[in-house]
């Protein structure tokens, strides 16, 4: 990215929207490029009311990928016609990489699975979950790669 002075930055929708409730959102990006002064995160409404909103301080450097962490608590729920926007003052030439916003997880996990299809999957009893792997990886039987999830953790 880059400016000239004025605000610029990133805005996400979300796939249909972004669901906002009074609650914590823990969000990070990692930015490559020398700047001093301080990012803004924040949920917006499809409006542009601001929802939640935090200053980050730029830890940014010139030769390295930094990561900068935030949170976010909106104080009232918006429905789901809201965005996310990471912005800063212009003129500083910036590349940013892996953007993430979280609301709470499964267990409190950091960057963790979806409460509600969590429970869902907790409801049907299962004594383990596997996601991805096949009997091809691995070597021999017994020892293909497996992606296993308890529930009870």
């Amino acid at each position: 990215m880059s400016g000239s002075g004025a605000e610029v930055g990133i805005s996400n929708p979300g796939w249909w929207g972004i669901e906002v409730k009074p609650q914590t959102y823990i969000g990070s990006f990692y930015v490559l490029g020398e700047y001093s002064g301080s990012f803004t995160a924040a949920l917006r409404s499809a409006a542009g009311n601001v929802l939640a909103s935090v200053k980050i301080p730029s830890q940014s450097v010139a030769s390295k990928w930094v990561k900068h962490d935030f949170v976010l608590n909106p104080t009232q729920a918006a429905g789901v016609k809201n965005v996310f926007t990471l912005t800063y003052p212009g003129g500083a030439t910036l590349d940013f990489n892996a953007i993430s916003l979280f609301p709470p997880a499964w267990n409190n996990r950091t960057n963790g699975l979806r409460i509600d299809l969590m429970q869902a999957l907790k409801d049907l009893n299962p004594t383990f979950l596997r996601w991805g792997g096949n009997n091809i990886e691995g070597g021999g039987y017994g020892r293909e790669c497996k992606f296993l999830y308890c529930l009870a953790c």
